[in-house]
């Protein structure tokens, strides 16, 4: 379904709404979010606006509907189905060159303005665009937390993903985008500063502000340099690989979760049980690159496996199918949530105090 062919009768369909419920919906969409709360990514604290779980369930509906209906520009590859920042980098693998550039605290700065003007270049009915746009935003926002919020982005961004992606191809570029990262590569440093100059001039033209602190650490990647995209390399002809920071960070965690296997305890059962699931992330992270640690980490995890069950048997101690790591607190029909590091802790202290209240007596005798 194309973008103007879409009404809000379908959009109310989808989520399983009347045509009024859906505009009540929208108008009141400030009610559905609970407190904004800071949270940590990894590099900075960022404004999240969780929803909560009725409007939650709607949203989600239709965020099935828009990836159903491919409802973004081919190059976006963040919130799109079936594609990751793995995906992204591909495109860029085995370039001399490549640039990125990255807008400044873009998911608060899209206005809903914005957004309906954006929707209505895109050919959306004014309805269709009006509704679509009070659903995207909400503090004038487009609000982080938001089962739709990665579609909002690549519709907003649809028209210049459009423009960027020809005007790429006429100079012998690959193009691409994941939310707010854009990625071009070539052979061509004169052809990749043009299409720099006409982003950053329509990123300005959107409200928006290119990071000028990214632009000067990572703007453009020479064939001297590891070239990175979304943190991972392209520099070799064969495919994706994991950059030489991330496998250092990586395999020296390892390293430590072996070492605090080799010494586990009842005490700090838990907190290496956290420390494995770090270390796991870190291996389905990896195997999604074509050249990585993912095997040596597998190997690592295993071999701190091992150390932990030889000590757990050694007191008489066992897990279901050996899997003394598993946490899960969703419960499911008929089963109690599960939180194996902690059942297991505890029954390992219960056992020390009765071998330790044997051997009071036996000494008393």
């Amino acid at each position: 379904m194309l973008p103007h062919q879409i009404r809000p009768e379908h959009l109310a369909e989808a989520m399983g709404l009347s045509v009024n419920m859906l505009w009540s919906f929208a108008r009141n969409m400030d009610a559905c979010f609970k407190p904004r709360r800071m949270q940590w990514d990894g590099k900075k604290h960022r404004p999240i606006d969780p929803l909560y779980k009725p409007p939650k369930r709607l949203l989600k509906k239709l965020h099935r509907f828009l990836q159903n209906h491919h409802l973004c520009h081919p190059a976006a590859h963040g919130g799109v189905r079936r594609r990751s920042t793995f995906t992204s980098a591909q495109i860029h693998v085995g370039s001399r060159n490549v640039w990125t550039r990255d807008v400044t605290d873009c998911y608060p700065s899209i206005s809903q303005a914005a957004m309906f003007s954006q929707l209505r270049k895109l050919k959306f009915q004014h309805d269709t665009a009006l509704v679509l746009s009070m659903l995207f935003t909400y503090r004038d926002g487009v609000p982080q937390g938001s089962p739709i919020s990665g579609d909002a982005l690549n519709i907003f961004f649809w028209p210049l993903d459009q423009l960027l992606a020809s005007m790429a191809g006429s100079l012998k570029l690959r193009y691409g985008r994941n939310a707010d990262d854009f990625v071009w590569s070539g052979s061509n440093r004169e052809n990749g500063d043009k299409l720099a100059a006409r982003l950053e001039s329509e990123i300005e033209l959107l409200g928006l502000k290119i990071n000028e602190k990214k632009k000067r650490a990572n703007g453009l990647q020479t064939s001297s340099d590891e070239r990175l995209v979304h943190g991972i390399s392209v520099s070799k002809p064969s495919g994706t690989a994991i950059s030489r920071l991330q496998s250092k960070k990586a395999l020296a965690l390892g390293e430590k979760y072996v070492a605090a296997c080799r010494s586990v305890t009842a005490d700090s059962l838990e907190a290496v049980a956290v420390k494995r699931a770090q270390l796991a992330g870190w291996m389905y992270y990896c195997r999604q690159a074509h050249i990585g640690p993912a095997r040596t980490i597998r190997q690592l995890l295993e071999a701190g496996d091992r150390h932990v069950l030889k000590k757990l048997r050694a007191i008489g101690l066992s897990s279901q199918k050996n899997k003394w790591w598993i946490i899960d607190y969703r419960p499911r029909r008929n089963k109690p949530s599960r939180n194996e590091p902690k059942r297991l802790a505890n029954a390992w202290r219960t056992r020390l105090a009765r071998m330790s209240h044997k051997n009071v007596v036996a000494t008393g005798l």
